[in-house]
């Protein structure tokens, strides 16, 4: 990267600078090649290469102004500001699609970049929310969170972890579990139980979030790595395959409820339509792979924010960040959905 401003001070923040090289004989600045004033915050620069010099940072007359929370590879840049790091390694992952529009270099277990920044902006490159862990990680890519202490790892096709976020939210498990929580309309023989503090559970437990928010994290099929999403407003089953060819792709199926009360409107030139009252929802936040399925639609997304609601006339997905692709049963077709956009898979007349 090449910085020449002759003006302002601009800054860098929470960006990720890894992977460069600067050609040509003694070459400098691999990463960052700077001949005027630069802020840099949150940013790991790191893994880049050179013919000869300096192989992170380089000056020409500038200087790198840190602000904190810095993560560099060698001492090139300078950084010395709180919470900065030096001849630190951040454990990048190669560069490839973890989801959003553009790729990004995932911070593998154990990387000094995770839970180490401070003040970043609300989202990171992909679309998903910062923090979810305690802190917000350095650089471009926001890591999963860790099982919370005590919780083992989730294993793919068979358990993974849940932990009540916020309001009430119930949880009942294949096998049953002891005392009941209020019914819920359309699950006959299912017994929930509150969920208060952090637990595994195995895949094909039904959770009720109608009135509180959950945070799942499912298992990948690349060692270590892991997918989290936080669900809320509606009752979901969690479903996953542990084939290799699903790629720990995670179902959230919408349960319960009646469509019973779902009449048929007046008649018009188009035909009888129905009424657009939602019957059951699902508001979802994830990084990772999942999907979401109601009754005529599945959306299937790899980090975003979206909703998906079974009304009488159909399944409605709305997405707020990121992109969704959706699939609609009875037209038998795909539809690509980005932020702003909605679809309506429209049940039959």
């Amino acid at each position: 990267m090449f910085y020449n401003a002759n003006a302002n001070t601009e800054t860098l923040t929470n960006v990720t600078i890894s992977g460069n090289h600067a050609d040509g004989t003694g070459a400098d600045g691999g990463g960052l090649f700077i001949n005027d004033s630069l802020t840099v915050r949150n940013t790991i620069i790191a893994g880049n290469t050179v013919n000869g010099g300096k192989s992170d940072c380089s000056d020409s007359g500038g200087n790198v102004v840190t602000s904190s929370h810095n993560l560099e590879g060698g001492t090139g840049c300078l950084f010395n500001g709180p919470g900065d790091r030096r001849n630190a390694n951040p454990l990048l992952g190669a560069l490839r699609n973890n989801g959003g529009q553009t790729d990004t270099q995932a911070l593998a277990s154990g990387s000094p970049a995770i839970d180490a920044g401070l003040g970043c902006p609300a989202t990171d490159q992909r679309g998903v929310a910062r923090p979810l862990g305690p802190a917000c990680d350095i650089g471009a890519f926001e890591a999963a969170a860790a099982p919370p202490a005590g919780i083992p790892a989730p294993v793919l096709g068979k358990r993974f972890n849940a932990v009540p976020l916020s309001g009430k939210v119930f949880i009942s498990l294949p096998a049953g579990a002891a005392r009941a929580s209020a019914s819920v309309p359309g699950l006959k023989g299912r017994t929930f139980v509150p969920l208060v503090t952090a637990r595994q559970v195995p895949v094909g437990s039904i959770l009720d979030t109608r009135k509180g928010k959950v945070r799942l994290t499912t298992a990948s099929t690349d060692a270590g790595k892991t997918f989290t999403g936080d669900f809320g407003s509606g009752v979901f089953q969690v479903l996953q395959s542990g084939k290799a060819k699903a790629k720990g792709l995670t179902e959230l199926r919408l349960k319960g409820a009646s469509f019973k009360s779902c009449k048929r409107g007046k008649k018009s030139a188009a035909g009888t339509s129905r009424s657009k009252r939602t019957v059951r929802r699902l508001r979802s936040k994830v990084s990772g792979r999942f999907r979401t399925r109601g009754r005529y639609s599945a959306a299937t997304v790899r980090g975003t924010e979206w909703l998906t609601a079974d009304r009488c006339d159909g399944t409605l997905t709305k997405v707020t960040r990121g992109k969704v692709a959706v699939r609609d049963f009875r037209r038998h077709k795909t539809i690509l959905l980005r932020k702003g956009k909605h679809y309506l898979a429209k049940a039959p007349r």
